[in-house]
């Protein structure tokens, strides 16, 4: 049972579904855990998903002060971990760093939005803490229950076997889904419907004209594999 967003099943695979409305509700509460006991003056987000949550995590920390700065790295970390292979330290690459000689002035809250298998924020933190910042903390909305490190602050530990579906990413895990349902024998029409059902708790929030256009984008993207 997750403490916000909802459950669901589909085929073999279990999905937390977020949506606006729950990814509010959890800033506030991560942003208080926050402000409990560290006051950061930079935050780095991690591209994608993470620097969607630091820009909401400075709304509620700072309002209307700009006495921070925010930045946004990009990292990639090759695995396969549906097939059961978690990512090593070899996997990881720094795409776009800090662009800071040193970071000594700086309480650095490095942001994500959830830590699945703890590469990438493991090597991540090396990489920040050679820049002497004057302390690093790490903040995420989910834990992943086999995540090599353990982020300050966080929001909810959930099983690795969950995939989370955030409200920033409907094509991706819709598309993901389908190829899924197909590869098992489903028309797009039927894996479509499937998801449509399935998924709805966060597709509720969209007018459904923006919602077929990507469902027709996936199916451009279906057709030409």
């Amino acid at each position: 049972m997750a403490k916000y967003g909802k459950l669901v099943k589909l085929e073999n695979q279990l999905y937390l579904l977020i949506n606006w409305k729950d990814l509010q509700t959890m800033i506030s509460e991560l942003g208080e855990k926050i402000l409990e006991n560290y006051q950061p003056n930079l935050i780095v987000g991690v591209v994608r998903g993470g620097i969607i949550v630091a820009n909401l995590l400075s709304d509620y920390l700072f309002g209307e002060k700009r006495n921070f700065e925010i930045l946004a790295v990009r990292c990639r970390t090759w695995s396969n971990v549906e097939e059961g292979r978690i990512p090593s330290e070899k996997d990881f690459l720094l795409v776009q760093d800090i662009p800071f000689k040193n970071l000594q002035s700086y309480n650095v809250l490095g942001v994500d939005d959830v830590l699945d298998t703890g590469t990438t924020w493991k090597e991540l933190k090396k990489a920040i803490e050679d820049k002497q910042p004057k302390n690093l903390k790490i903040a995420s909305l989910h834990l992943k229950d086999w995540s090599k490190i353990e982020p300050d602050f966080y929001v909810e530990k959930i099983s690795h076997k969950v995939w989370v579906f955030y409200p920033w990413e409907v094509r991706e895990v819709s598309e993901n889904a389908i190829k899924k349902l197909i590869k098992n024998g489903y028309s797009f029409e039927d894996a479509k419907r499937e998801i449509r059902k399935s998924f709805d708790y966060v597709y509720q929030e969209l007018e459904s004209k923006t919602l077929e256009k990507i469902f027709q984008e996936i199916e451009k993207s279906v057709s030409s594999n």
